[in-house]
């Protein structure tokens, strides 16, 4: 079992617990994981379509690489998958080495930018991610595209904001500027 402590060291369960927990209990069992991942198999989508924005103060991030790593249980089998944004801070995640598209599975995402060999973006969006992510048909943040907001210890190049705009009203940032947040945009 999976308690809300061992959750917060995995951003993928953490992220999917809604769909996984079927009891409702806030903890993960062996049994519930297993029921999830059979769910993906009877789906019969073997890969799943995935774009996804990268933010900083609502601004697009152009060149930031955006890596999602597949949950350790899962096997050596699931590949990882990345895309790189452009100037609209978009990407479109592929598996590595691999056909287009991410297959159904429970994630770490990564999300890095280096500029003159210096990380621009915090750990907790990298090295040391607290974003996860389940890639599956039916999930929400999967049909409509992902948004993540990041935030860094430095200024992005290309994230100057012109000094007399303001945020969007609707920002995916979170309220408290600490626990990174992703949030679905439909319409992408």
């Amino acid at each position: 079992m999976i308690g809300p402590a061992e959750l917060e060291r995995s951003p993928a369960l953490r992220a999917a617990l809604a769909t996984i927990d079927a009891d409702g209990d806030g903890a993960v069992s062996g049994p519930e994981i297993a029921a999830r991942i059979k769910a993906w198999q009877q789906s019969k989508v073997a890969r799943q379509s995935l774009l996804c924005r990268v933010y900083c103060q609502d601004v697009p991030v152009a060149g930031a690489t955006v890596r999602l790593v597949p949950e350790a249980f899962l096997g050596a089998g699931f590949p990882a998958a990345r895309g790189v944004t452009d100037e609209s801070g978009t990407a479109m995640i592929d598996a590595e080495g691999e056909l287009p598209g991410v297959a159904c599975g429970l994630y770490r995402v990564e999300i890095s930018k280096i500029v003159d060999g210096e990380e621009m973006i915090l750990p907790s969006y990298n090295s040391q991610t607290t974003l996860g992510l389940e890639v599956t048909q039916n999930s929400p943040s999967v049909e409509g595209g992902i948004r993540f907001d990041v935030e860094t210890g430095a200024n992005l190049p290309n994230t100057q904001q012109d000094p007399g705009s303001s945020p969007e009203p609707d920002s995916a940032a979170p309220p408290d500027g600490k626990t990174p947040k992703t949030d679905t945009e439909p319409g992408i």
